[in-house]
C-alpha cells in the first residue's frame, strides 16, 4: 500500500507570532499610573486615619486630666469649713486663684475644732502659665505642693466669646462652687489643629459650721 507523504514546511519564529500582539509602551505607562493613582489614594486614606486617631486619642488624654483635675479641686472643696465671718471659699478677683479653709486632722482620735480655724490647713489652687498648680499649707508652713497637677495638658486662660467667661476660672454662683476648665494637648501635632475642650464642674461646699 503507497502512502501519500504531504511535504514538511518549517514555520519560523517570524511567522509563528506574525499575527500576535505585543504590550506597547503606552500600556504600560497607563498600567504604571493607574497603580500609582491606587498607592496614593491607599495612602492618603491611611494618613488621614491615623491623623484621625491622634485626634481622638489626644482629646481623650485632655478629657482624662481635666476630669482629673476636677476630681481633685471638688474632693477638697467638699471639706472645706468656715462661717459668714470666716468664708470657707476664697476667689481672687480674676478667678484664677481659688483659696480652700480645709479640715485635714492626721490623728483621727483629735476632734476638729470648728470654733478655732488657726489649726485649720489651707489649700490654694491657682490657674498661671496654662498650669495648675496646687499647695496646701499651715500656718504658713508648705505641706505639700505641686506645680503642675495636670502636666500633659495646657490651661487656657483667654475669654470665650461662647460665654463672655474666660476658658477656665473659679467662680460662685451663690453657694455653689464652678469650676471652669479648657485645655490642650501641650504637644503640638504637624499638619493639624490644635483642639480644645472644656469641662465643666460644680460643688455644694460647707460655707458654714452647724456645730
Amino acid at each position: 500500500m503507497a502512502i501519500n507523504k504531504l511535504p514538511l514546511r518549517c514555520i519560523g519564529m517570524n511567522q509563528l507570532f506574525k499575527n500576535k500582539k505585543g504590550v506597547t509602551m503606552a500600556e504600560i505607562i497607563m498600567a504604571a499610573l493607574l497603580l500609582s493613582l491606587i498607592f496614593l489614594a491607599v495612602s492618603s486614606l491611611y494618613v488621614a486615619s491615623q491623623r484621625l486617631y491622634i485626634a481622638s486619642n489626644d482629646n481623650a488624654m485632655i478629657g482624662y486630666e481635666l476630669q482629673y483635675a476636677m476630681d481633685h479641686i471638688q474632693k477638697n472643696a467638699m471639706q472645706a469649713i468656715g462661717d459668714k465671718n470666716n468664708a470657707s471659699i476664697g476667689i481672687s478677683p480674676d478667678g484664677l486663684v481659688l483659696t480652700i479653709r480645709h479640715i485635714d486632722k492626721t490623728n483621727p482620735d483629735d476632734s476638729p475644732t470648728y470654733s478655732d480655724y488657726t489649726d485649720d490647713k489651707e489649700i490654694t489652687y491657682t490657674i498661671s502659665s496654662g498650669m495648675l498648680a496646687y499647695k496646701k499649707a499651715q500656718s504658713s508652713i508648705i505641706i505639700e505642693q505641686d506645680d503642675n497637677v495636670i502636666p500633659k495638658i495646657k490651661i487656657l486662660t483667654d475669654v470665650d466669646s461662647a460665654d463672655g467667661r474666660k476658658f477656665s476660672e473659679f467662680y460662685m454662683e451663690g453657694n455653689v462652687l464652678k469650676v471652669k476648665l479648657t485645655a490642650e494637648f501641650i504637644v503640638s501635632r504637624e499638619g493639624s489643629m490644635k483642639k480644645s475642650f472644656t469641662l465643666y464642674s460644680t460643688g455644694y461646699p460647707r460655707q458654714a459650721s452647724f456645730n
